[in-house]
């Protein structure tokens, strides 16, 4: 499974009718975000539906244990892709 390509990448086209490239360095969040506060919030949701579609999971990205980390797991795409593989593999979904 590859988090990115099948949940992150999906999600950011849904949400976005501008076009961005596929890279895990793109920001998330913070000062130089593609993203304002509330496509942020429809990115994280997006995800959650990505996530519940394909793995027929229901799992809550934006959750306690994200919004207590120091370096936030909603910077990049590649810190959100990181994020996302922990909370699968403690569902057992990546192996």
């Amino acid at each position: 499974m590859q988090i990115a390509e099948d949940f992150i990448y999906p999600a950011i086209d849904k949400i976005s009718s501008r076009k961005f490239p596929k890279s895990p360095e793109i920001n998330l969040s913070g000062e130089n975000s593609i993203f304002d506060s509330w496509e942020l919030f429809d990115l994280i949701r997006a995800i959650e539906e990505q996530i519940e579609t394909k793995t027929g999971l229901k799992i809550a990205v934006a959750n306690e244990d994200s919004l207590s980390q120091i370096d936030s797991p909603f910077e990049t795409v590649a810190s959100l892709e990181n994020y996302i593989a922990n909370l699968l593999e403690k569902h057992q979904m990546v192996e």
